[in-house]
């Protein structure tokens, strides 16, 4: 029997009771078929040769299955046929008893926990009881309908139906109400939801939806090709994206409003094969007999094969470099061994019920997790017997949280299972509110200062009020994209908003605007003062040029993987850049010549040769730590880690820095070879509480340290030998915002400040004198007065700072070329400085020299100085390029250099052959400089923000306030990104990084950390850290550059968890406009992540997934409403079933979809124990656009639940997965419609234009 198509054909054989023996799909690859007498089938033999048995029972119920010979699933039966008991391929058991009446009632799971069931008199399940003892109760109608539901806790939910058992209406806990309305056909025509605001949605002719009418009015037009495909989308902008299909009804082509077009091709069998993106780049797929890819071949080398086991497990993957890495898997499917390019392997363990139990990482530390019944984690123990504990609600919410250092964590809930509270053990406390739909519209930190946010109707922020009254508005375009930032400079009455909306312009309010495209790309950029810049892009979405406010115009080139290749400037200045295929770069060409990059087998680079001819090398050890760095001349410094791979040692030469860590793994000593020793004590909460420098007199300085409720630091003692004047009590005060407002020392008031609603410090007195200061509409300081002392400050249309006056004379001047960087600067002596860059923006030397005075009285500092240097001396930077920030190696001048060793901050330097050493504050700030024989070479002070007490700073080496390098001539820090103004809190360019819409504060481009000096701390000047000291955290953490995710065995601090959740709200998700794309650009990495906040402006759901260690459990059968029944004889019958062409199949129906997703969702919500792998792993398996869309599928599912009757629900899952199993293989030629039939059963409520409706509400 053949099936002809246009592209081939598949054929059929059959025997004599017309059962399928044979198929040969449209390739030519054959799976045949065997059956006993019985006519049950015993034997599949797959297009590879791959053998599937399944055994039978006297009632021919399938009692085993084997794969390539070995056992993957046994089940036994009662003598009513009923299935009782299943054991998989490892012997873990389940049990199932039932009721007189035949429905299940007991399920043992195989950690023995129990799941019970109770019914009413029809059958219907009225209680759903868990492993831990929680319940949750079932109320049905006449018409055998759920009506009610009540969780764990007795938080009620309430269903009504129309007279054809539509859901017309939920009401949840809180007694908001969600209706639906319907068309004749069944069909969800409109959707009332829970904030009063409807969808609407209507249909064509074939009943498919044809108009979508969001909350805001606005719509989105569907329209369909000859054989019901999605045709064309015009969103409600106008704009139209086309979709066209092959005649097999793939997707061949997609075009965009803009024109660009993707284009698709497949092989005879439906699988894709070849994709060509918007600028022509190709990607080409080879699959196996399977339909598994084998190969992917991309551009410019690009190459990756993969090989499987028998059962469908991925087993090897390799590189187009030939780099490999190989995997094994337990019976059960369970990853057990990963096996790297260089042969080091991580393995792993399981619980009965699939949880992770233990991961040995491959320095072979062991990380060990324990589970309640039902599989919720416990306990995580780590490697160096340090412990997490966790507790959780009736509902499964995650309750407490205890941390390594006894520090205990407590969460509180409404009866929408949102966090309300979270508490600290020592009294931290952050609380939120909510709207209908679960946005936070408040959060209130734990000094009672509350931040308010308000949504569009569509779910997009739209105000912020801080703690003071400050709003910022936010405007979006018809596809909710973000076109306008209104932030008022005071709290704005009713009256003045309307005026604003009116005219849009008024001096208390700065505006941006952005203007995009057809494809909703920012193009142009319009400033508070009218200023603009533009962006053009390729077809692909690619930033191509870039013309800015002073009119330099920037270029920009990619390969055709989408890597940057070129940049081109406006005064001529070029960089290329080239990769391996394997998309790393290797290599860059600038005005310095060419820099070029190996990398090892893991993508760390091993050498990078300069362009001048020298090198820098490193090697790494087994947890991805690095072990030693060669210098240029040939000299190495070593890295020696302990047990648990904490940095213990920096040696070079015979010198050697010692490192000591306390119980739980913080940093508590650290010892120089000079016999200097630094000490640090912690609180529960890895708050420095004091560091103390001893020398051999004893101590040199001890430094103590108190805070509040919120993290900031409200006072530090500082004892300093020789420094008395420095030396005292200082106490810290801070406004609503957590800006610092006052300083006292010995109990008398210092210093204040004082800040105007943009975050700009509008004065400062201190000593009994005021400064004050004013600003422009960008927030740029014009002017500052304190005395009779008036300074002036200028600027260019981009913002940079070119000139300072002081009373009429120039005192700094300042240039910035086309690549936008500081480029010279000379000050009122005429001393001058160059800076040169390459082009990663890294700046790599300077030239220093004296202009006369003649000359230097002719300046113009809005024009290129261009000015011959006298007495010129040029110095050289070597950098280590593997790090963002802290990574100056060498600092050459003609024949003297230091050369700088590094433990994270800088530790010491070598200069004329003898070695000095740093001692440190808290923050990384330089205090001591000592010589190898324990002498004081220099003692450093800084103000609060920096200021430099001794005017001393950059006269002997270059670090001082937080790591940063001291310029004597440009009178800044370098920043690496930007220059900081310590003397006035703020950088003097505008941040590349333009802000957070949630947290209005970021949005200021100039001021130094929110003014928060003593939490934060900026090591690039594009991101705030939060301390938590943090030179203390960088010595261990940042050398050995293995991440604190719990499955690498490396604990998440108390200071990480802290700060994410009673701390501020700076998040590494902070967007920016285009700015300078190279600057701070590091080889091998990306910008350091910053700890994020559990402020966001978004949904709870938000919160709850960064701050929650939720419910992992992989427990029986299926999922019902928020209950999950154990999935471990799905999963068997996965492994079965996958290695076939039509369980392929089965696999894509709404029920295994729904276990899947069940699975992914916990991991999801549990993703500081389930590895970002697997979840990679997961998204790519279920064929569906990442976490976001799992999520809201999940929601989806549980809200419509209750629309079904959970009896037949459960009757569906345990008949069809286990009695039918043998009904699905007898039929497995007619699999697809059967699935049909199950999601027509499951869904028989709602159909899947509903469900798009859902989602658009989600």
């Amino acid at each position: 029997m053949k099936h002809i198509h246009s592209n081939g054909e598949e054929r059929f054989a059959y025997n004599q009771n017309n059962q399928k023996t044979l198929y040969v799909d449209r390739l030519g690859n054959k799976t045949q078929y065997a059956y006993d007498p019985a006519g049950n089938l015993v034997r599949v033999i797959d297009a590879l040769g791959n053998k599937t048995e399944i055994r039978y029972g006297e009632k021919n119920q399938p009692t085993g299955i084997k794969i390539n010979g070995k056992d993957k699933l046994c089940g036994e039966y009662d003598a009513q046929g009923r299935l009782v008991k299943t054991r998989d391929a490892l012997g873990n058991e389940v049990e199932i008893t039932y009721t007189a009446s035949g429905w299940p009632q007991t399920i043992q799971q195989a950690d023995k926990s129990r799941i019970s069931l109770s019914y009413d008199a029809k059958g219907n399940i009225t209680a759903i009881e868990d492993a831990l003892g929680n319940v949750t109760r079932y109320a049905y109608d006449a018409l055998n309908r759920m009506v009610e539901s009540t969780d764990g806790k007795g938080n009620v939910t309430k269903y009504a139906y129309d007279v054809m058992g539509n859901v017309t209406c939920v009401e949840n806990a809180e007694g908001n109400r969600q209706s639906y309305e319907y068309n004749a056909s069944g069909k969800v025509t409109k959707v009332t939801d829970f904030d009063g605001a409807s969808i609407q949605r209507e249909y064509n002719v074939l009943n498919r939806p044809s108009k979508i009418i969001d909350k805001e009015g606005r719509e989105t037009l569907l329209t369909y090709d000859s054989m019901w495909n999605l045709a064309r989308v015009t969103a409600s902008d106008g704009a139209r994206t086309t979709y066209l299909y092959n005649e097999e009804n793939l997707l061949s082509r997609i075009k965009y409003a803009d024109g660009a077009v993707v284009r698709y091709t497949y092989d005879a069998n439906g699988n894709r094969i070849g994709e060509e993106d918007e600028n022509g780049a190709k990607t080409t797929f080879v699959y196996d007999a399977l339909g598994r890819a084998v190969e992917v071949t991309g551009e410019e080398g690009l190459h990756y094969a993969y090989r499987y086991d028998g059962e469908g497990n991925l087993i090897e993957a390799e590189d187009a470099l030939g780099n490999t890495v190989s995997m094994e898997y337990d019976g059960n499917g369970n990853l057990v061994k990963e096996t790297n390019a260089l042969g080091e392997s991580r393995h792993y363990t399981y619980t009965p019920l699939g949880d992770v139990e233990s991961i040995t990482d491959e320095a072979g530390r062991t990380t060990c997790y324990q589970y309640q019944k039902g599989g919720l984690l416990e306990k995580i123990q780590y490697s160096d017997g340090t412990e997490e504990a966790f507790t959780y609600d009736a509902n499964g919410n995650l309750e407490t949280h205890t941390l390594a250092t006894g520090f205990v964590l407590r969460y509180g809930y409404d009866s929408m299972d949102r966090i309300t509270e979270i508490t600290g053990s020592e009294g931290e406390k952050k609380s939120y509110t909510y709207d209908a739909l679960g946005n936070v519209t408040s959060m209130t930190d734990g000094e009672g200062n509350t931040t308010r946010y308000a949504y569009t109707l569509s779910g997009q922020l739209a105000k912020v009020t801080d703690a003071l009254g400050n709003e910022t508005q936010y405007r979006y375009d018809a596809c909710d994209r973000l076109i306008e930032i209104c932030q008022y400079g005071e709290k704005a009455d009713q009256e003045f908003l309307e005026a604003e909306e009116r005219n849009r312009r008024g001096r208390r309010c700065q505006v941006t605007r952005y203007h995009r495209d057809i494809r909703g790309q920012i193009t142009e950029v319009t400033d508070a003062m009218g200023q603009k810049e533009t962006y053009t892009y390729d077809k692909k979405g690619q930033l191509l040029g870039k013309l800015d406010k002073e009119g330099y115009l920037t270029k920009y080139a990619y390969t055709k993987q989408g890597d940057l290749s070129g940049i081109q400037y406006a005064d001529g200045r070029e960089v290329k850049l080239s990769y391996n295929p394997l998309r790393q770069l290797t290599e860059i060409q600038d005005w310095l010549g060419s820099t070029k990059i190996t990398p090892d087998a893991l993508g760390r680079a091993e050498k990078v040769q300069y362009p001048d001819g020298r090198e820098v090398s490193y090697t790494y050890g087994k947890a991805g730590e690095r072990r030693s760095l060669t210098y240029p001349d040939g000299k190495t410094v070593f890295y020696g880690y302990d047990e648990q791979f904490r940095l213990s040692e920096l040696k070079e030469g015979d010198s050697i820095i010692t490192y000591g860590y306390d119980p739980v793994g913080r940093l508590c000593e650290k010892q120089f070879p000079n016999g200097t020793k630094t000490t640090y004590r912690y609180d529960r909460k890895d708050q420095v509480t004091e560091l103390v420098h001893r020398d051999k007199e004893g101590i040199l300085d001890r430094y103590t340290y108190l805070y509040d409720l919120l993290g900031n630091k409200t006072g530090i003692t500082k004892e300093r030998r020789g420094l008395e004047q420095e030396s005292g009590s200082y106490t810290y005060g801070y406004d609503a915002l957590g800006r610092l407002s006052e300083i006292q020392k010995d109990g008398k008031v210092q210093t204040q400040y004082g800040y105007d609603a943009f975050g700009n410090r509008i004065w400062k007195e201190e000593s009994r004198e005021r400064t004050s200061y004013q600003y422009n509409d960008l927030n740029q300081m014009v002017s500052e007065r304190q005395g009779e002392i008036r300074r002036e400050y200028g600027y260019d249309k981009r913002g940079n700072l070119t000139g300072i006056l002081e009373n009429g004379a120039w005192k700094k001047q300042y240039v910035y070329g086309a690549i936008n960087r500081l480029e010279e600067a000379v000050d009122a002596a005429g001393k001058q400085a160059r800076y040169q860059y390459n082009g990663l923006g890294h700046r790599v030397g300077k030239q220093e020299g004296i202009i006369p005075k003649e000359k230097l009285e002719k300046l113009d500092p809005q024009n290129r100085i261009c000015m011959e240097v006298g007495n010129s001396r040029q110095i050289a930077y070597t950098l280590d390029l593997t790090r963002q920030y802290y990574n100056l190696l060498e600092r050459t001048e003609e024949s003297q250099s230091q050369r700088y060793f590094w433990d994270g901050n800088v530790a010491a330097y070598e200069e004329n052959g003898g070695r000095n050493y740093y001692l440190q504050d808290e923050l990384g700030s330089s205090l001591r400089i000592e010589d190898s024989a324990g002498n004081l070479r220099e003692s450093y002070g800084y103000g609060a923000f920096g200021e430099d007490l001794y005017q001393n700073q950059g006269k002997k080496q270059p670090f001082g306030y937080t790591g940063y390098q001291r310029d004597e001539i440009a009178g800044t820090y370098y920043a690496q990104a930007r220059e900081y103004l310590a003397e006035s809190g703020r950088f003097q360019e505008r941040d590349i990084i333009k802000g957070q819409t949630s947290y209005p504060l970021t949005l200021n481009e100039y001021i130094y950390c929110g003014n928060m000096p003593f939490y934060y701390y900026d090591p690039n000047g594009l991101f705030w850290h939060i301390v938590c000291g943090a030179a203390v955290g960088i010595v261990a953490n940042t050398v050995i550059n293995v991440g604190t995710s719990l499955l690498s065995g490396e604990k998440i601090t108390a200071s990480q968890v802290i700060s994410s959740i009673i701390g501020g709200a700076i998040t590494g998700g902070i967007t920016a406009a285009t700015g300078n794309v190279m600057a701070g650009t590091v080889v091998g990495g990306a910008a350091e992540r910053i700890i994020k906040g559990t402020m966001d402006g978004d949904s709870i759901q938000d919160i709850a997934q960064d701050v929650a260690v939720g419910t992992v459990v992989d427990v029986a059968i299926a999922k019902v409403g928020k209950y999950l029944i154990n999935t471990s004889m799905a999963d068997s019958m996965k492994n079965y079933l996958k290695g076939t062409k039509w369980g392929n199949k089965i696999f894509k129906s709404d029920r295994y979809y729904r276990s899947q997703i069940t699975r992914a969702r916990n991991a999801w919500k549990n993703k500081k124990i389930i590895k970002p792998r697997f979840r990679t792993y997961m998204n790519g398996f279920l064929g569906v656009s990442g976490m976001e869309l799992i999520d809201k599928v999940t929601d989806l599912q549980a809200s419509y639940i209750p629309g079904m009757d959970i009896k037949e629900e459960l009757r569906h899952i345990l008949n069809d997965i286990y009695d039918n199993g043998e009904e699905w293989i007898k039929e497995a030629n007619e699999m697809r419609n059967y699935t049909n039939q199950i999601l027509d059963k499951m869904l028989k409520t709602i159909t899947n234009e509903e469900l798009e409706t859902v989602l658009c509400i989600e």
